[in-house]
């Protein structure tokens, strides 16, 4: 699942000739339970992505890297994360010098020994 959400950030940023990738770790809460678990985030300086594409992304087979995608990489790490009952969300902007894609995702500590 990280290495799929790594993948995509680097595949988002390679248009630009490069960017940023950040990759941060911390104990968390999730915030709707408030259960204690781990926080991870992977965001990048891409180009962010359109509501259109935004509204689709974790959809079995939908994908926007024509031949060379799946649509099956944010589908398959979103049922992983739910089978363990945490949450994967995103923020995405196309905003001129604020572009990019930031994913959170939160796996309760708890999930381990169910």
């Amino acid at each position: 699942m990280l290495s799929n959400l790594v993948g995509n950030a680097i595949d988002a940023m390679q248009p630009l000739g490069g960017g940023r990738l950040l990759l941060r770790s911390r104990v968390g809460r999730d915030w709707t339970t408030g259960r204690s678990g781990l926080v991870i985030t992977v965001a990048d300086t891409g180009g962010g992505m359109p509501a259109s594409i935004a509204s689709r992304i974790f959809e079995p087979l939908y994908t926007t890297k024509g031949i060379s995608g799946t649509g099956l990489g944010l589908w398959i790490s979103s049922e992983i994360v739910q089978r363990h009952n945490g949450r994967l969300r995103f923020r995405s902007s196309q905003k001129k010098g604020h572009c990019g894609t930031a994913f959170t995702l939160f796996l309760p500590f708890d999930a381990v020994t169910r």
